[in-house]
Formats: C-alpha cells, sequence, structure tokens
C-alpha cells in the first residue's frame, strides 16, 4: 500500500511538472514567447525553474527557501561551509549558472548534505532535504533526453559565441595592419601619405630620358 502511494505521488509530481512546460513547442509566437526566450540557455535555465518552483511550493519547504539567518543561528556558518538555499538557487539560474541539469542537482544534493551534517540523519528538516533531492534527482532523470538535447543546444550556442568573437579579434587585427602599412613621402616640398603595398618604384619599365 506504501509503494503504490509513493508511486502515485511520483507520478503526480511528474504530471506537476510537464503540465508547467507544456505549450514551448506550439506555432503560435505569443505563446512560445519572444526570439530570447527560445533562446538554448534561457530554454534550459526555465526547465530548471519549473523543478526548482515545485520544491518550493512543498509543505514542510520553510527551513530551505532563503539562507540561514546569521543573527538567529550564527554558528551555522561555523559548521556549513557551503551554505545553499532555494533563493541562492533561483539566483544562480537566473544568471544561467547551470549550463547543465547535473550541475543543478549537485545543488540539491549539497542543500540535503548541509541539513544532515546540522541537524543529523533521521531529523525532521533531514529527512526533507532528502526527499527533496530525490524529487529533483528523479525528475532530472526521467527527462534526461530533453535535458541532454538542451544541453548540446547551449554548449553550440556557447561555441558559436567563441567563434565570432575569434573572427571579430581576426578582422581587428588585420585591419590595424593595414592601416600600419603606410608612410609619408615628400614630392616637391608635399607631404603625401601612401601605400606602401601599392607603391610602384618603376623598376624595369620604359625609360623617358633623352639619348641625344
Amino acid at each position: 500500500e506504501s509503494r503504490k502511494k509513493k508511486r502515485m505521488k511520483q507520478q503526480e509530481e511528474a504530471d506537476l511538472y510537464k503540465s508547467h512546460v507544456k505549450g514551448k513547442g506550439t506555432s503560435n509566437r505569443k505563446e512560445r514567447g519572444s526570439a530570447r526566450e527560445r533562446m538554448p540557455h534561457v530554454v534550459l535555465s526555465g526547465r530548471l525553474e519549473a523543478i526548482r518552483s515545485e520544491v518550493e511550493n512543498r509543505k514542510d519547504v520553510g527551513a530551505f527557501l532563503k539562507p540561514v539567518n546569521r543573527t538567529g543561528f550564527p554558528h551555522y556558518y561555523e559548521k556549513i561551509k557551503e551554505p545553499i538555499d532555494l533563493q541562492t538557487i533561483r539566483e544562480k539560474n537566473r544568471k544561467y549558472e547551470y549550463k547543465t541539469a547535473d550541475k543543478f542537482v549537485a545543488h540539491f544534493e549539497l542543500m540535503k548534505e548541509n541539513a544532515i551534517k546540522f541537524n543529523g540523519k533521521g531529523t525532521a528538516l533531514a529527512n526533507e532535504a532528502e526527499e527533496i533531492y530525490e524529487f529533483v534527482e528523479r525528475t532530472v532523470e526521467q527527462n534526461r533526453l530533453e535535458f541532454d538535447e538542451m544541453e548540446d543546444a547551449v554548449k553550440k550556442q556557447m561555441t558559436g559565441r567563441k567563434k565570432k568573437k575569434s573572427k571579430k579579434t581576426g578582422s581587428s587585427s588585420s585591419s590595424k595592419a593595414t592601416k600600419m602599412n603606410t608612410a609619408n613621402v615628400v614630392l616637391d616640398g608635399i607631404s603625401t601619405q601612401v601605400n606602401l603595398g601599392n607603391l610602384d618604384f618603376g623598376l624595369g619599365g620604359d625609360s623617358d630620358s633623352d639619348d641625344s
């Protein structure tokens, strides 16, 4: 009976996640959003936020919503060297710091480890943190193919940006080299700037000198 309830809960969580991201592939431009919203890193960020939002809606998640209060629990930061919470994860995701779903999941694993370390394994907060981590990991794994495709698209996007930057740098260097290939020449008292690459010294050409 307990296994059946657990399976039903997992299915409900999966359905909630799918309903949150449903409609992204529609042909209606307004529903799909702007061009920026369809960029790979923005799409990935949106999928991760859908998962984080589901965690935020949990009944007993309160202790993990924001950073632990330093005034109320000063000793927490003496024991926990890498604190993490849902608000911090949201801020990092908004800055597109998660290039892969695994890095996103890793922060929920850190949240779980911090809760166990500070509160002790088997405590209410430790158990809640473990359930949160299991939900996030499971949701990512159930949608692994989708996340793999998004991550590949993000990699290609980043590679394209590097190539464009490299081309611009090369073009700028070439332009500078062309500008430097000049010299000032004084002809009949008048200073003239000439391109050395186009300067013709007339060697081997016909002579206009008078033989007589």
